[in-house]
């Protein structure tokens, strides 16, 4: 187990270390931490509305500026109070200095609640008061994000507002034009594109109440069961205790938002036993916070991510956790299978298990299947019941304006009956306690929440916000009413103290998930700051710039560069600070490159890419804070520990690069339910080719060629556009002479190379896709598109005029441009025949090593 001196140490850095429990000051932060969490689902209450409806008044309904400003307020006076200014500073009480700087960082705060309708007016010509409580407010946040998050996150936001300042003296390639500070207040301060922007209003929305809604599971044991479960699954198998650490930290990283918190609760568990199997402590801690780390983009929380990409992108949430599950589940399936291959590198056999409870792979499958009928049946029954089919009235229709109050019964009726059908098993004496499906049946009612949730986003198409708050006040109910269930079923009495312990358990939930959220409060708000310098000066597109001149156009060194950007932006953020600001500088950096090189990115798997690497900074040494604590509870070296996680993290830093190139692990371009279960069995077998080739082991120690083919034949499966690109290009050049516009094809599409002189005289070149008809010559395709143009004599065509009102795709052409070269689409070669070479490749390797195994 962990020792209690590294636990205490590792959960200071995310709830801080005063003031000590049992005093009176430690009662009042409670006081404002649960005052926080009533405020929150508050305003993503419906209850709101009908109060102000029945009272005639809107005093109780805040918007959304208002909203996010109450919420830094809570923030920041949590996090000065609890988070000490240095290591050395007094922990039992809090100082003075303390008390002063919360109170103007508050002041700071509700200045723009009380005062919002005159500064809107005024919005862009701050008053002197306007510019001191602009200052103090940024002042006081940056403290507080030193001390919550580090000093990186400063550093970073520090340099953002020296360039905003005095970016005018820089050089010219990132100069802009001078910004005062009333300027810089009036953006960062007061408006919603800095500190109160996209960032935090998503902390402010939907990521407290998620993480609420992870405190309240764990107050239900929802945590426990899921480990307890992993090992009684997994346990039996090679390398068990480690296959079941990937597992239960990848069920525990669906409802948890830190990848530190992940490792500590679950790697507290399994790192002993990985230790006790013959792992190394540097082997064991690295698994561990792999695991953990890929818990930070495994849907449907993703550390917070998934609602700030769904604000981002502009879609609907439950598009962004469609998209980002099937590259989630690879990363595990690759773990598992760096899990098994080390067990076997050690010879760590599975556990015994008799005959008579030794159950076939074919009998396993069909238990598999039975559980996913049973599901699907019992899933459309309830569908029918309560929405209706044909002539049959469902219970919404026939509740009518009862239908909450109908359909919460039913939920409360359900859980009394499951935890009555687990007092039945346990009063049972002919039963296996330590089967699978006995903890399965007994712990149904963990499985209740997550249906309710799921249910409310799919099927109701609730807000991820309100969807939340029904599922909050479920556990709620839950959480209230279980010990007295119990002690009714079991004829104990004690009505009043399990009512109590219920009430205690609700109110500890929302205390701690509020100290919980003073880190992602402090630093989204901190990286709202960055968002905000990149909006104004412009930055993005300079940076761009200087990136596209490094790769010269080079899609993969492009993707490389960006991804070494974004593990250093980073390392020591918290998940949703990292992803703020790697999406702000990053995206638009990588779009602008591939833009003009003609290459068509889907907008969702470069948020991803960029999200994906830096999550890495985790990992990689040496500022890898998982790493760190999961060195803690090992007693091993954490930088080869960040070294080994590194290692194991490879084929989760390549599936990024896959997606981008070929965007079907994504769903995308997908025709059907068929072609979906094609791409996920290939993705299957693909991430476990590239896992075995990286590793140098599939059924046995694999030769050197082995390896190669393995990886190679892992990346065709994953990504066959690639090798199809490579074998028929997309796009075939044409000779550009005097005939190049008489010249008839009947490709689809036509890729048009611009060249131009940039606002320095130096030349650019820029690739345009146009969509044109068939059987038609080059001249009616580029007419089509409004462009007229006519040849030079120099193997170019000089652009005479554009007609602006033709397409959009004119808009791109100028008339100073000359078109440097036309490339004409052409057919390709189809994917099965990657697809079926690749296979073929896997199965020979597969016959040979198993015939080597054999003899």
């Amino acid at each position: 187990m962990v020792r209690k001196e590294d636990y205490e140490h590792l959960t200071e850095s995310e709830l801080g270390s005063r003031p000590p429990k049992g005093t009176l000051l430690y009662m009042v932060i409670s006081c404002v931490a649960l005052a926080w969490a009533f405020f929150q689902l508050w305003v993503a209450s419906p209850l709101q509305f009908h109060l102000a409806n029945y009272i005639g008044s809107n005093a109780f309904i805040f918007n959304d500026f208002q909203v996010r400003a109450l919420h830094l307020a809570f923030g920041l006076f949590l996090s000065l109070s609890m988070f000490p200014a240095f290591s050395t500073s007094e922990k039992r009480y809090i100082p003075i200095t303390d008390w002063l700087l919360s109170s103007m960082g508050i002041c700071a705060c509700l200045y723009l609640v009380v005062f919002y309708r005159q500064i809107a007016l005024r919005l862009g010509i701050p008053t002197i008061i306007d510019l001191l409580i602009a200052a103090c407010g940024i002042c006081a946040l940056l403290e507080a994000a030193r001390r919550t998050v580090g000093f990186a996150v400063v550093a970073v936001v520090l340099v953002f507002l020296f360039y905003s300042r005095f970016g005018e003296v820089m050089p010219d390639v990132i100069a802009h034009k001078n910004y005062m500070f009333s300027a810089i207040a009036s953006q960062q301060w007061f408006s919603t594109e800095g500190v109160f922007g996209t960032a935090i209003s998503v902390s402010a929305d939907f990521v407290f109440l998620y993480v609420l809604f992870g405190g309240l599971l764990e107050k239900t044991g929802t945590g426990n069961f899921f480990i307890e479960l992993s090992f009684l699954l997994l346990n039996r198998f090679r390398g068990g205790p480690a296959k079941a650490a990937v597992v239960s930290s990848g069920l525990m990283g669906m409802i948890s938002g830190s990848s530190i918190a992940n490792t500590i609760t679950v790697g507290s568990l399994t790192i002993p036993m990985m230790k006790k199997m013959g792992f190394s402590a540097e082997k064991a801690a690295a698994i561990e916070v792999s695991a953990g780390i890929n818990g930070q983009i495994m849907p449907p929380v993703m550390g917070a991510a998934a609602f700030l990409m769904a604000e981002y992108l502009s879609i609907p949430y439950i598009e962004v956790v469609k998209h980002a599950f099937l590259p989630a589940i690879l990363t595990y399936i690759a773990l598992l299978y760096i899990v098994h291959i080390e067990a076997c590198k050690l010879g760590a056999m599975p556990q015994v298990i008799p005959d008579a409870k030794r159950m076939k792979l074919y009998t396993m499958i069909w238990y598999l299947l039975l559980v996913c009928a049973s599901i699907a049946v019992l899933v459309s029954g309830l569908y029918v019941l309560i929405e209706g089919f044909l002539h049959f009235s469902g219970l919404k229709m026939i509740a009518g304006p009862y239908v909450t109050l109908v359909m919460g019964g039913l939920c409360g009726l359900v859980y009394i009956f499951l935890l009555w059908y687990q007092y039945t098993l346990n009063k049972a004496a002919d039963v296996d306690r330590s089967s699978v499906a006995f903890k399965l049946k007994t712990g149904l009612h963990h499985f209740l929440p997550l249906i309710i949730l799921v249910w409310c986003l799919l099927v109701e198409r609730m807000s991820p916000a309100l969807s939340a708050y029904w599922t909050i006040l479920f556990l709620f109910f839950e959480l209230l009413t279980k010990e007295i269930i119990v002690n009714a079923l079991e004829r104990r009495y004690g009505f009043y103290s399990a009512l109590r312990v219920g009430f205690v358990n609700c109110i500890n939930a929302m205390i701690m998930s509020s100290k919980n959220m003073t880190v992602v409060a402090v630093a989204t708000a901190a990286a709202g700051i960055i968002v905000g310098s990149v909006s104004l000066t412009g930055i993005g597109l300079k940076i761009g710039g200087v990136l596209d001149v490094v790769s010269n156009g080079n899609l993969l060194l492009t993707l490389f560069l960006t991804a070494v950007m974004c593990i250093v932006l980073g390392m020591g953020m918290p998940t949703t600070a990292c992803y703020i600001i790697v999406s702000t500088l990053m995206v638009p950096v990588l779009m602008y490159v591939t833009d003009k090189s003609g290459i068509v990115l889907t907008l969702f798997s470069v948020h991803l890419f960029v999200f994906y690497f830096g999550l890495m900074a985790d990992v990689t040494p040496p500022v890898g804070l998982a790493s760190y604590a999961a060195a803690a509870i090992a007693g091993g070296n954490a930088i080869m520990t960040g070294v080994q996680a590194f290692l194991y993290n490879i084929r989760t830093m390549l599936l990024p690069f896959l997606f981008v190139l070929d965007p079907q692990i994504l769903g995308f371009n997908l025709s059907g339910p068929l072609d979906l279960f094609q791409v996920v069995v290939f993705c299957i077998l693909g991430i476990i080719s590239v896992t075995a080739g990286s590793q140098g082991y599939f059924l046995i120690k694999s030769k050197f060629y082995e390896s190669v083919i393995l990886f190679f034949v892992g990346i065709a499966l994953l990504a066959p556009s690639i090798f199809v690109n490579l074998v028929t290009p997309e796009y075939l050049p044409l000779e550009m002479n005097e005939h190049i516009l008489e010249r008839s094809s009947d490709s689809k599409r036509i890729m048009v190379v611009l060249q131009e002189r940039s606002f320095f005289g130096n030349p650019e070149v820029k690739k345009v896709t146009i969509q044109s008809g068939v059987d038609s010559t080059i001249e009616q395709k580029l007419r089509s598109c409004g462009v007229v143009a006519a040849y030079d004599g120099d193997r170019m065509l000089n652009v005479i005029s554009v007609d602006q009102n033709a397409r959009a795709q004119c808009a791109t052409f100028d008339t100073s441009m000359k078109i440097a070269q036309i490339m004409v689409s052409q057919p390709q070669m189809p994917k099965w025949v990657v697809y079926a070479t690749a296979f073929l490749l896997f199965s020979c390797i597969f016959l040979s090593q198993r015939k080597r195994k054999v003899s």
